[in-house]
């Protein structure tokens, strides 16, 4: 009699894999050494659950699991809420599925924290989060520059948003409105700094580095920047003369000619002034006067000549006789 071969067992893992996904988040996190209030972990577990249902319908996020959202999304919020002050009204420049917008209102409710979203779809769907999270925080399905246009922001939250140039352009008219920006970038940091530099993006603004980490689970270098308007001298354009911390867009000033007086010799002695007497009555060594001038002029009528007398009258020529 023929027997059934036994079912297939599961593969057994690889000894490199690594350790099972986590279960929940409290795990995940305690396996990147973060540390967080049960209460607040639990929150923040119940947003993820509405992020992936959210993202079976629309395109969110690419962090599936807990381990991948504690490694990179968690992280990094908690990166922007460390050098954030209570009471900062924070603005997270194009927020995507809430990240770091809705994780840092979760984390830090002694924050004013607002988001916006150019993509309706995207922006709705946050707003849909937010009001089921109970959370105090709104959404604008707008761009930043337009959110701005009517409020102002102690601190601008991006990650993963754009070049430093191309937000450099977008900011530049606004900086009355801004605090600081708190940029999030990875290791080609460097380079774009360089590239806004050239395009003179840094005038007048103080860029530094306040953070610096590794990803726990790639080791990837993450640099947090924060850019602020610097403080241009007393009178001075601040758009000219100024560079992030060396003195860059400065043009160098050209020599101006003297203004002062030609110097001068010492006068003549003896009047040999133009148009003066010298002692003795002789004639005037620097050229004619206007009495010389007057004495030149023809004798006409009652003019005197050039002996001071009346000049007579001219003579005229008697009328040829006709033939």
């Amino acid at each position: 009699m023929e027997t059934s071969p036994p079912p297939p067992s599961e593969p057994p893992r690889p000894p490199d894999a690594g350790p099972p996904p986590s279960s929940t988040l409290a795990e995940a996190a305690a396996r990147c050494q973060l540390s967080l209030p049960p209460e607040r972990i639990e929150r923040i577990e119940r947003y993820c659950r509405m992020l992936w249902d959210w993202n079976t319908r629309l395109n969110l996020t690419r962090h599936t699991d807990f381990d991948k959202f504690a490694s990179r999304d968690l992280i990094d919020t908690l990166a922007f809420s460390e050098v954030l002050t209570s009471g900062e009204r924070v603005l997270d420049v194009g927020t995507g599925g809430g990240v770091p917008g809705v994780v840092l209102a979760l984390v830090r409710p002694d924050l004013r924290v607002e988001m916006c979203e150019s993509i309706g779809k995207k922006a709705r769907a946050v707003a849909d989060m937010v009001a089921r999270l109970g959370l105090s925080a709104p959404v604008h399905h707008a761009r930043a520059e337009a959110v701005l246009g009517q409020s102002r922001f102690d601190s601008l939250v991006i990650r993963a948003v754009a070049p430093l140039k191309t937000l450099l352009e977008w900011f530049r008219p606004h900086w009355p409105k801004i605090g600081r920006l708190l940029v999030l970038k990875g290791p080609s940091w460097v380079e774009e700094r360089g590239e806004a530099r050239h395009y003179g993006l840094l005038r007048a603004l103080a860029l530094r580095k306040i953070h610096e980490y590794a990803n726990p689970a790639t080791q990837a270098i993450s640099v947090l920047l924060s850019i602020t308007a610097g403080d241009p001298a007393p009178g001075k354009d601040p758009g000219k003369g100024r560079g992030e911390g060396r003195g860059e867009g400065q043009t160098p000033s050209r020599p101006q000619p003297s203004r002062q007086p030609m110097p001068r010799g010492p006068r003549p002695v003896g009047g040999n002034r133009r148009g003066a007497k010298p002692a003795g009555g002789g004639p005037s060594l620097g050229g004619s006067t206007k009495a010389g001038r007057s004495r030149s002029v023809r004798g006409k009528g009652g003019q005197r000549g050039p002996s001071g007398q009346s000049a007579p009258p001219k003579r005229r020529k008697p009328p040829r006789p006709s033939a």
